[in-house]
């Protein structure tokens, strides 16, 4: 392997740059970080050195090239999750069961009672996390 080495992709990250060494060595790749430790020490330093930068030998170039490429553009398909049911019933609104509680917001009621006045207590709301709608729970 008497090959030059030759930067085929920068990151500013840590993490990023490791998952694509990583993903490279898959593929058989001969793969080599520049800078990772300076960057992961103090990566405020990334800009002034140019980033990690991923090399490899000058004959692995264009098709480690072309796989990165490939890799960062890839469309990630989102699952089909199942419906979730809270047991909480369903929303008026949009007859969805994803529903979850949280106390309302009391604003300057809020204030008094932190200062000792007793005032109105707080209320628990149901929220939908489909369409946004709320309602008290009773």
């Amino acid at each position: 392997m008497n090959d030059e080495l030759v930067t085929v992709a920068t990151s500013d990250h840590v993490v990023e740059a490791e998952f694509l060494r990583n993903h490279l060595e898959q593929q058989g790749f001969d793969v080599f970080l520049a800078d990772e430790n300076i960057v992961g020490a103090y990566n405020l330093l990334a800009n002034a050195v140019g980033g990690i930068k991923i090399k490899v030998p000058s004959s692995e170039a264009p098709a480690a090239a072309s796989f990165i490429e490939n890799l960062r553009n890839a469309v990630i398909i989102e699952e089909e999750f199942e419906t979730v049911d809270n047991g909480y019933g369903e929303c008026g609104s949009c007859r969805s069961r994803d529903l979850f509680l949280q106390w309302d917001k009391m604003g300057i009621k809020g204030y008094f009672s932190f200062l000792g006045v007793q005032t109105a207590a707080p209320k628990l709301k149901l929220h939908c996390r489909v369409c946004g709608a709320a309602w008290n729970y009773e």
